[in-house]
């Protein structure tokens, strides 16, 4: 049976597992047209509020290069984003089917690259430009399904991109984890190409996956290798992003928080940014052989001046401790010592009550890592990754529309930043 939101969206069909949530074909009963609904379930009406702002904040973006944010709204725990429908389908639908040629791959991301550039320009960057977040026009046209998720900074901007081409031209959505087995099948499938721009693209997706690129860099590469025009304002393009950057900091610095994800996600991109716009700064001015030697110059007055304070120390005897006296501050700092109390910027998150199953504590407790993607795995997959990533894991059996056995829904958010050892839950459908 159907289920309708707010007595005006069908859902029909689901298309994809999306990025923490389930993609469907849907209708607009009261515009009567076809739309795409994303549908993400949300443990409460904290978590709701919080990702609908995620969703509120790219509404303004309405490019042909992004399924365009039409409305949102929650019913129950889900919260959904009705997403305007276009023709096609989703990319990993393409690539079991057929490979692209170097060609295509080129101006189809080139393209693509143009449209993640003027969403940078409008305060919108972190989101995933993979296969799995894809659609393809029946024209060839790329398009963007979920651009206010944030992700690791692999699946994003400049590395991002070089990866979707990667699946683009191998015709998977397999990536190998080691950049010499992803240079090697590369290099071993384009062999087969008489291309002549095979080696550039090879030199310039290696660049891009050791951070060497940032997206405008890559941009103004990729277009030379596509032969068409660079967007507007490519030679100025660094002081563009300046602009860009103070802007994303400015709107980023009024949000709460418990948005910390929002604000994190730019970082990575303004990083680079700003280190390309100084080296551009220095060749324009010529000015760095001369900075070059003043810093010399500074550091070996400052070494100097650091060796005479050190010989006048040791003669005045300061710094000397007997052994009495480390004795005394060593008992002092055991008696000043304070127990350890969660920081109010972390909390420890609340348990959910009674959960179907728990992991046991997980070796090299306190190393980073981040949430897994879970979302649209069977239990026994979403186990599987969780205890992969060293986290403990629990998880609920809820009647869902969402196929049985498939996972609809999980907290934190893929990609949240966590320390092994930490919990990671998730629901799984009992079918409707």
């Amino acid at each position: 049976m159907e289920k309708t939101l707010r007595a005006r969206y069908v859902l029909k069909k689901p298309v994809i597992p999306a990025k923490n949530g389930i993609l469907f074909e849907g209708t607009d009963l009261s515009l009567r047209r076809d739309i795409v609904i994303f549908v993400s379930e949300q443990p409460n009406r904290d978590e709701q509020q919080a990702y609908m702002r995620l969703i509120q904040e790219v509404a303004h973006l309405n490019d042909t290069r992004f399924l365009h944010v039409l409305d949102v709204g929650f019913e129950d725990l889900s919260i959904y984003a009705v997403l305007k429908s276009f023709d096609g389908e989703p990319l990993l639908a393409r690539l079991q089917r057929r490979a692209f040629t170097l060609a295509d791959v080129v101006a189809m991301s080139f393209e693509l690259s143009k449209g993640m550039l003027d969403a940078l320009e409008k305060g919108i960057a972190g989101f995933s430009v993979m296969a799995d977040n894809v659609w393809i026009g029946n024209d060839g046209h790329l398009k963007i399904i979920n651009c206010w998720e944030k992700v690791k900074s692999d699946e994003q901007g400049a590395r991002g991109l070089a990866s979707l081409i990667y699946q683009l031209f191998m015709g998977t959505e397999s990536i190998p984890s080691s950049l010499e087995q992803r240079e090697q099948r590369l290099r071993t499938a384009l062999v087969a190409t008489t291309d002549e721009r095979k080696d550039a693209l090879l030199v310039l997706l290696g660049r891009a996956w050791r951070g060497q690129h940032t997206l405008s860099s890559f941009i103004m590469q990729l277009g030379q290798l596509s032969g068409q025009a660079a967007p507007d304002g490519a030679a100025g393009m660094p002081d563009k992003e300046e602009e860009v950057r103070f802007a994303i900091k400015r709107e980023h610095a009024a949000v709460p928080a418990k948005d910390e994800l929002v604000r994190s996600t730019v970082k990575d991109e303004i990083v680079e940014e700003e280190e390309e716009v100084e080296e551009v700064e220095e060749a324009k001015s010529g000015g760095f052989w001369k900075k070059s030697l003043i810093g010399m110059a500074l550091f070996t007055v400052a070494a100097v001046t650091a060796v005479g304070v050190f010989l006048l120390f040791m003669e005045l005897g300061i710094g000397r401790k007997s052994p009495d006296s480390q004795q005394t501050a060593a008992k002092s700092g055991q008696s000043s010592a304070l127990p350890e109390t969660p920081s109010a910027a972390n909390p420890v998150p609340a348990t959910p009550a009674e959960p179907q199953s728990s992991s046991e504590a997980q070796p090299g407790e306190g190393q980073a890592v981040t949430a897994p993607q879970l979302v649209g795995l069977s239990k026994e997959e979403a186990e599987k990754q969780a205890l992969a990533a060293g986290l403990r894991y629990q998880f609920y059996l809820e009647k869902n529309p969402h196929s049985a056995n498939t996972v609809f829904r999980q907290s934190p958010a893929p990609g949240t930043p966590l320390q092994k050892g930490d919990n990671v839950s998730f629901w799984v459908s009992k079918g409707p």
